[in-house]
């Protein structure tokens, strides 16, 4: 008779234990990144050139980047100012055949994205409507949203919406809201532009991560959006990557292997820089190392639920739907943000 009540007893605390569980993790971003082993890698995704509208050639904004530690660019220049072929200033080493925005030929150099151990990203800035990036194809554009995501989808691209702040007074968010669900191809959206100019951004993550998680992730990138000398690296994402490929870039940017900074005094500030995440989901915990950080925010529903390098997700009732975490650099200026992790409630 002892035994069985010890049965019962242990069965009741397993029982209570199971159903006391009240989150579960279902998306990891970082599942499969061996943080020993993955290379980091600067990126950005969107900048500017005499080719539309920009204040640097293509070859200086290349050399710019580099010099800076950049590994992974993506030029984007405006599709409806752009002359060149297929509205892109793509590829490199074609630079020196290219023509500014005004016609002018031979101002430019070409460059070899391997020789100068960079990644050339494919893409351009669809400028004829809410302005969004498009990449790892060919599409010229034309004047509707919907028109070219479905084009872009066609032909197995990828898309981001670019600055939605700008467009806070002629978008309503039901109307971003109704453009993800139809569409998966748009993987995410800027949360910070050319520094930091439209704060909303970063709300508007959230609030877009309280509807569609932990179903559909929208990722976070942050872009210099560059047009002139002074914009250049204030803003970049760091893609956790196996090989400098065009393959491992696509397959992280679409599964959210990255990480991203704002660092308004650029070179000269000192960003928070994650070392490793570590997932325990026997133990429901989630655990940053981070070099340079003064401290860490976990955010979910738009709130801080928690402070600190580790967080345990699953009976903090703050935690719904999905959570991220800010890191806080010891410059007292910078952030580093990670992506949202899906989070089921039970």
């Amino acid at each position: 008779m002892k035994k069985l009540r010890e049965l019962v007893f242990l069965l009741f605390v397993f029982v209570f234990y199971a159903w006391a569980q009240n989150n579960i993790l279902v998306n990891n971003p970082y599942d499969g990144v061996v943080w020993e082993e993955f290379i980091q890698h600067k990126a950005s995704l969107h900048v500017h050139t005499t080719a539309s509208d920009g204040k640097l050639h293509p070859h200086e904004i290349v050399d710019r980047y580099r010099r800076l530690g950049y590994t992974i660019l993506a030029i984007t220049d405006h599709d409806y100012m752009n002359k060149n072929k297929n509205r892109m200033t793509f590829p490199w080493e074609q630079f020196k055949e290219m023509v500014t925005s005004k016609n002018a030929r031979g101002l430019f150099e070409s460059r070899i994205p391997e020789k100068i151990g960079m990644l050339a990203v494919k893409g351009n800035e669809l400028s004829l409507h809410h302005h969004t990036g498009s990449y790892f194809n060919e599409f010229e554009g034309s004047d509707s949203i919907e028109t070219s995501l479905s084009r872009i989808t066609e032909i197995k691209g990828i898309a981001v919406l670019f600055h939605p702040g700008r467009y806070k007074n002629q978008y309503s968010f039901d109307w971003y809201l109704r453009l993800f669900k139809k569409f998966p191809v748009l993987v995410g959206i800027e949360v910070y532009n050319q520094g930091n100019r439209y704060p909303d951004d970063r709300i508007m993550w959230d609030s877009m991560l309280v509807k569609f998680m932990p179903d559909r992730p929208i990722w976070g990138f942050s872009n210099d959006d560059a047009h002139k000398e002074e914009h250049i690296g204030r803003n970049y994402n760091v893609f956790l990557l196996q090989n400098l490929s065009l393959n491992s870039f696509r397959e992280a940017m679409e599964k959210g292997r990255f990480y991203f900074i704002y660092s308004p005094d650029g070179c000269d500030g000192k960003p928070a820089r994650i070392k490793k995440i570590t997932v325990d989901t026997s133990k429901g915990t989630i655990k940053i190392e981070a070099s340079d950080c003064e401290r860490i925010e976990w955010i979910s529903q738009g709130i801080v639920a928690e402070t600190g390098n580790e967080i345990s997700y699953r009976n903090n009732e703050k935690i719904n739907g999905y959570l991220r975490s800010a890191l806080y650099g010891i410059d007292g200026k910078s952030i580093t943000e990670t992506q949202p992790f899906g989070i089921l409630r039970k």
